[in-house]
């Protein structure tokens, strides 16, 4: 976390134009403890456009924190659904074949009359 922590103070401090943060060392802890408990999170300096057209370097962080919901992250929920969605599926076409199946015999007894 020393080496994250660092590279934040680098760009903090060395990016030229960049917004004039308060407290650059602080901001660097922070990001950085933040940064390897969300690790879906990078760090990046990014230009921001006022609606009065003027524009300034902004220190950002940018990406996906995952949500906890009923025990499950997002992602794991989306993929629950994905997976019930297929059983469904799979449970449709069975059912569409032994129906297929079914007539297919009817079908058949009915031309042997």
């Amino acid at each position: 976390m020393a080496q994250l922590h660092s590279q934040v103070l680098h760009v903090l401090h060395n990016s030229p134009g960049l917004y004039p943060y308060g407290d650059k060392t602080r901001i660097a802890r922070d990001v950085a403890n933040l940064l390897s408990v969300i690790t879906t999170l990078k760090h990046q300096v990014a230009r921001f456009m006022y609606d009065d057209g003027r524009s300034q370097l902004l220190f950002q962080l940018e990406g996906t924190v995952e949500i906890v919901y009923k025990g499950l992250t997002i992602v794991e929920k989306r993929r629950e659904r994905e997976r019930e969605r297929e059983r469904e599926r799979k449970r449709e076409r069975g059912k569409r074949r032994r129906e297929e199946k079914e007539q297919r015999k009817e079908e058949e007894r009915i031309g042997k009359r």
